[in-house]
């Protein structure tokens, strides 16, 4: 992962808009982390599909604009299958 500053300061700039990037606190991305983790396990059980697959694609998309070169073909695999899951779901 870049640090805040070096992302910040790159000609690019940020890949994507990302809430990761907003605070560079550990316990800030912990949090986020853990109410990724808890909206996949309530996007599992069901529970208000479409609210928390729209919120998880948000914080998915977030994650990757952080990690621009790591996750270049995360985005291009997963976050079209999620949105799929949110528009099939009942």
């Amino acid at each position: 992962m870049l640090t805040r500053l070096l992302l910040l300061s790159s000609p690019d700039g940020l890949g994507a808009p990302s809430l990761y990037a907003a605070d560079g606190s550990v316990w800030f991305t912990y949090t986020l982390c853990v109410l990724q983790a808890a909206l996949a396990i309530l996007f599992l059980v069901g529970y208000h599909t479409r609210l928390t697959g729209i919120v998880s694609y948000i914080l998915l998309y977030s994650l990757q604009g952080r990690k621009p070169g790591v996750a270049v073909w995360g985005r291009h695999d997963i976050a079209p299958r999620l949105i799929l899951g949110v528009v099939s779901a009942d």
